[in-house]
């Protein structure tokens, strides 16, 4: 009807504001209409227009209602709004703010209202929302959403997204209407998100399996680098590849199969084979499935591939290993054996059938009490129980197994327990060993030790034994009479010193036990020790023990090292000799020889008187021999030697001459050496002999002096053969001329 707003009329009947003032207007002009007219007709037109009035004014009543009721639910909805809302002015004041306002920057109400809005902007943003505020005032458009960083009253800041309205208020004022959205925590989990997304491209990136997207053709749309990398590839080549191209060209007919398996049941995996940039091939396990796009068609394929080559590897050189290890234990001399839990037999090697004497066939299956001697089936199971219970390792069970033809043999155990993939027990698996000699061989010791123990208690020798500990395992009866310790004393202790020593200190069976050096064994013994010639590594030493008996005892001792059938030193025996009565006896001949060397001594002196003279007479009979040689050789030359040059100087026979130089040879041996160097020998030549040397010396033939001699050549070689054997130098290579000159 065209009624001005803002204004109200009351009616008389009910006195209730309801019109606006436009209403009153038009009231007026028919009032002014009707009033010249009667009364009658006034009146009636009057009412009837009043009726009207009534009618149109309870319409409006009701429209006023219903729009206080709609201002009212817009400003509950404003004011309990989820969004922050405030109203400014045109010179920065705020003229309305709601509860939400109130909750982001933490101020009250009567604070905000009439505050400059700038007040509420974090520094770092103040001047830009300032400028932007501004540019809108004046009618620029611009994006009426941004983010800045709102300031609390208790200084703290929050992120909030800003979005801006210009309006005009009923005086025509321009006013801003803006609406505050808190994103702090929606930031947050964008920065959460954005760390998570990074954190999970990173973990994308450098898995070591093979992750992938590629579409229906195979090109691939996607790929981590890592494994890209590790393979000697390069990401940024693969990622514009295409699948085929990594599939060894005698498997790429099968890529076919592969996109329609995928495509008919929407996943595939299995194990494929590519080739690394070295040319290498890998074997990859492979899990892939289908890709959707937005209408729910298949647009490509995700998928990730673990790289098995040394798994391959590794499983196919641990069934090598375990071909090796099988073989090697089918070659062990020890039996290995696999049982269940109720004892039967599951596995075993070779060995197990060749010292039971059962064949594989009989033995299979068999339980372990069927071939275990009675005596030690309880021991036996005592042992499985024990490490079923514990999981422990059942070591060194001596028992007896019963082979076929029922004899027995003695076997050390050793088992532990088997289990499955789970952990579940399931059986026992060990190893025995036959000890029957080594059993044997104890036996033998056992009865060689008893030998020992009644020969060393037997025996008249005092004599005493330890063992590596130092600690006494024998002291014989005799060694109880000598000391006056009784064997239960001393066995089992390192007592052994206390007969002898007022101290404790080593006796000489302890120094060979430790190997003590000779040096070391003398310097306790007064350098008295001195090793043994008949038993290796014994010392024998004799010393004076003051302790023993009754005035002290000489006693020889002497210790050897026991040693195992390794060699090994595993003990010590000690002997003591008592040698008193032999030392008083050395003491009386030494006491004898002393009065002995007195007689001696006084004899010599008579005898030096006499060999004074008997030098003398000896020196006056080897001047006599040598003024008999001179005169002899003084006759010789003088007498003898002058006819002889007479002789030569006559006409004469070569017999004749041959025999002059024989004498005149001779007569110069009679007066030189040689005759005295084979005086020795003269008395076993016979004349030919010396014949034949006069002869040789002359440097005659076998020839001339068989001539001369008038006998044949092998006389005279026989003559020489003999002179060579009689002057001891026959098979040697010696001239007999020479010799026989050089003893001249």
């Amino acid at each position: 009807m065209g009624l001005a707003a803002g204004w109200t009329i009351y009616t008389r009947r009910t006195g209730i504001a309801c019109l606006p003032v436009r209403s009153a207007h038009y009231l007026f002009s028919v009032f002014k209409d009707v009033l010249p007219m009667t009364d009658d007709y006034v009146s009636n037109k009057l009412n009837k227009r009043v009726e009207e009035l009534e009618k149109q004014m309870a319409l409006y009543k009701a429209i006023d209602i219903e729009l206080t009721q709609g201002i009212n639910l817009y400003r509950f909805i404003v004011e309990n709004s989820h969004v922050g809302i405030f109203i400014i002015d045109d010179n920065y004041h705020v003229v309305y703010g709601n509860n939400e306002l109130i909750n982001i920057i933490g101020y009250e109400l009567d604070e905000i209202i009439g505050s400059d809005f700038r007040h509420y902007i974090a520094m770092e943003n103040r001047n830009e929302v300032a400028d932007r505020y501004s540019r809108r005032q004046k009618g620029e458009i611009l994006p009426y959403r941004y983010e800045v960083t709102a300031r609390s009253k208790d200084g703290t800041t929050k992120m909030v997204e800003i979005s801006v309205a210009v309006t005009k208020s009923f005086a025509d004022r321009i006013l801003t209407v803006v609406q505050v959205f808190d994103i702090t925590d929606r930031k947050k989990m964008e920065a959460e998100l954005k760390n998570s997304e990074k954190k999970y491209r990173d973990l994308f990136q450098n898995v070591f399996d093979f992750i992938f997207i590629h579409d229906l053709e195979g090109n691939f749309i996607e790929t981590n680098a890592h494994y890209v990398t590790e393979m000697g590839g390069a990401p940024e080549e693969i990622a514009h590849a295409n699948l085929r191209d990594l599939i060894p060209e005698e498997y790429g007919a099968r890529f076919d199969d592969y996109l329609n398996r995928i495509l008919e049941n929407k996943t595939d995996e299995g194990l494929v084979s590519i080739k690394i940039p070295s040319g290498e091939i890998r074997v990859l396990e492979y899990k892939n499935s289908l890709i959707y796009d937005d209408h729910d068609l298949p647009k490509g394929v995700w998928g990730s591939a673990r790289d098995i080559t040394e798994h391959i590897k590794a499983k196919n050189a641990l069934a090598a290993s375990e071909e090796k290890y099988r073989t090697m234990i089918q070659n062990i001399e020890d039996f290995y054996f696999e049982i269940n839990l109720n004892g039967d037999l599951l596995f075993f090697n070779d060995a197990l059938v060749k010292h039971s004497g059962y064949s594989r066939e009989d033995i299979m299956g068999m339980n372990f009490r069927e071939y275990t001697a009675p005596d030690d089936i309880d021991k036996m199971y005592k042992m499985f129980n024990k490490v079923y219970r514990t999981g422990e390792i059942g070591k060194g069970m001596n028992h007896k197994l019963i082979r076929k033809d029922g004899s027995l043999i003695y076997i050390e155990t050793t088992c532990t327990l088997m289990r499955d993939e789970n952990g579940k027990p399931i059986g026992f698996r060990g190893v025995s060993r036959d000890v029957t000699e080594r059993k044997l061989s104890e036996k033998v010791l056992r009865e060689s030790e008893q030998r020992f123990r009644e020969i060393i208690k037997g025996t008249p020798i005092p004599t005493f034994v330890i063992n590596d500990y130092h600690i006494v395992t024998h002291w014989n009866e005799a060694c109880e009479k000598l000391t006056g310790l009784k064997a239960n004393q001393v066995i089992g202790t390192n007592d052994h010193w206390k007969p002898f020593y007022s101290k404790e200190r080593p006796c000489l069976a302890d120094l060979v036990l430790d190997k003590a050096p000779k040096s070391a064994i003398n310097r306790l013994f007064s350098n008295k020790a001195r090793i043994s010639k008949s038993v290796k590594g014994a010392y024998e030493v004799e010393a004076f023990f003051p302790q023993l008996a009754s005035g002290g005892r000489w006693i020889s001792l002497t210790a050897a090292p026991i040693k195992d059938s390794r060699g090994n030193i595993t003990g010590a025996i000690q002997t003591l000799q008592d040698i008193t009565e032999n030392k008083q006896a050395e003491l009386n001949l030494l006491k004898m020889h002393d009065a002995l060397e007195e007689k001696v001594k006084e004899r010599t002196q008579g005898l030096e008187e006499t060999n004074i003279a008997m030098k003398v007479l000896l020196k006056k009979r080897e001047d006599d021999k040598r003024d008999l040689e001179k005169q002899m050789l003084a006759n010789i030359r003088e007498i003898i030697q002058p006819y002889i040059a007479r002789l030569k100087a006559t006409p004469m026979k070569e017999r004749q001459r041959v025999l002059l130089e024989i004498i005149e040879s001779n007569l110069e041996d009679i007066a030189s050496p040689f005759m005295r160097g084979l005086s020795d020998s003269l008395h076993k030549l016979t004349p030919s002999e010396i014949q034949v040397i006069n002869l040789i010396k002359q440097d005659k033939t076998t020839k001339e002096m068989a001539e001369f001699l008038n006998v044949s050549a092998r006389t005279v070689e026989f003559h020489r053969d003999n002179i060579r054997k009689k002057l001891g130098i026959k098979n040697k290579k010696i001239n007999l001329r020479s010799y026989l000159l050089s003893i001249r």
